[in-house]
């Protein structure tokens, strides 16, 4: 049985505060936390309409209007003839991926360094023993790499390492701001070094786990602020 589809929520419960609103605005908030908890990850196709409106217990309509609403922010993505599917994991993630997506790639250094010193800081302060240890395996990934002198796997150790400082932040905002820039900072890695400088920038990362690990807050944020920076220059 369907809610009807022009029913208005007398007290809808979100952050604390109660507040009115429409049944497609329901449908909307409660997709956006199913992403958001990743229960569709990003790439992944949602289930068809017929399902996904009958597992909300709303008509077909209500679900086409709040799905079309976050294709329009950049949340989802569909296609004709191959269903919808998930581009961002929140509308932060969404509309900074697109916006940086026509931007040149010493924009994108510069975002990333300016994110990526913060998250070590706060990393030195909040990083668990489990973050740690990622840290040390994506060096290791990295070391393995540069030995083999495979580019490759050396961005894909690199892409590890930067993903894992920002996680072990604990700073959600800045977490979803990251990986809102993340196609564009995949790109960043794969053309910002040469070959030739894939130990270079392992060592780089092995310093700044080293402060990280340390809790130097203000070493952490400077190294990793000037393992960017030669690459920005």
């Amino acid at each position: 049985m369907h809610l009807d589809d022009t029913h208005i929520s007398p007290a809808v419960v979100r952050d604390g505060k109660a507040r009115r609103i429409g049944l497609v605005g329901q449908v909307i908030e409660r997709l956006q936390d199913a992403l958001a908890v990743g229960k569709w990850p990003v790439g992944s196709r949602l289930p068809i309409e017929s399902e996904l409106a009958a597992e909300f217990g709303v008509s077909r309509i209500t679900l086409r209007q709040a799905v079309q609403a976050l294709v329009h922010v950049g949340q989802l993505e569909t296609l004709q003839g191959s269903g919808t599917f998930v581009l961002a994991a929140s509308e932060v993630e969404a509309v900074v991926s697109r916006f940086l997506s026509s931007k040149d790639l010493q924009s994108v250094f510069e975002v990333r360094q300016a994110l990526e010193s913060q998250a070590a800081a706060l990393a030195a302060q909040r990083a668990e023993p489990n973050q740690l240890a990622q840290l040390r395996a994506a060096i290791e990934h990295g070391e393995r790499a540069a030995e083999a002198q495979d580019s490759i796997e050396s961005s894909e150790a690199s892409i590890e390492f930067h993903r894992a400082v920002v996680v072990a932040s604990h700073n959600a905002p800045l977490i979803s701001l990251y990986t809102g820039i993340e196609n564009s900072v995949l790109q960043s890695i794969h053309q910002g070094a040469p070959d030739e400088d894939a130990r270079s920038f392992v060592d780089g990362h092995r310093d700044i786990l080293e402060a990280i690990e340390a809790g130097d807050v203000d070493n952490s944020r400077r190294l990793a602020f000037e393992h960017l920076q030669h690459v920005i220059d």
